[in-house]
């Protein structure tokens, strides 16, 4: 399983990236299982992706895969609520783990024992090896324009693209 964790500053997108990609990757609500969390904008679910998606290099046209997607993560604390509220969402709705390829959530940077921590949940959650952490950095400056931040965003969602197709 991937874990890909979109880290940055306060403000600077992380939520909305992770947003595009739900919206990008399972846009029929039948396809979702999730809950919002402390804000409105905050959720926690996982997601069936559209096999036109998920299958563009693999030869099993039909088969379909699931991620998860965590976006309230600034601290440890909120981490692991949601990780809480990931398990529920999977155990209340019968999901098989095995069929959630990736797992993204947002922070801000992990590094030492709290990394740990959560990579030991993740293990306890899924039951599996955890293949890598991928760390995409959002960055918002001052100078930017709106233009330019789209732009950023579009390039972001489109390497985060190319990581869940499957082979």
């Amino acid at each position: 399983m991937k874990v890909i964790n979109i880290s940055g500053n306060p403000n600077t997108g992380k939520t909305t990236l992770l947003t595009m990609l739900r919206n990008q990757v399972s846009p029929l609500p039948n396809n979702r299982f999730e809950e919002l969390t402390n804000e409105k904008r905050d959720f926690v679910g996982v997601y069936t992706i559209d096999p036109r998606i998920s299958s563009e290099k693999s030869n099993d046209l039909g088969r379909t895969y699931k991620i998860a997607i965590i976006t309230e993560g600034d601290s440890a604390w909120a981490i692991h609520k949601n990780l809480n509220v990931l398990e529920g969402l999977i155990n209340h709705n019968q999901l098989e783990t095995q069929e959630i390829k990736c797992l993204f959530f947002t922070s801000h940077r992990l590094w030492g024992k709290t990394k740990e921590d959560i990579t030991k949940r993740l293990s306890q959650i899924f039951g599996q090896e955890l293949d890598r952490y991928y760390y995409a950095t959002t960055s918002v400056h001052e100078a930017d324009s709106e233009a330019i931040w789209r732009q950023q965003k579009r390039d972001l969602m489109d390497l985060i693209l190319k990581e869940i197709k499957f082979p």
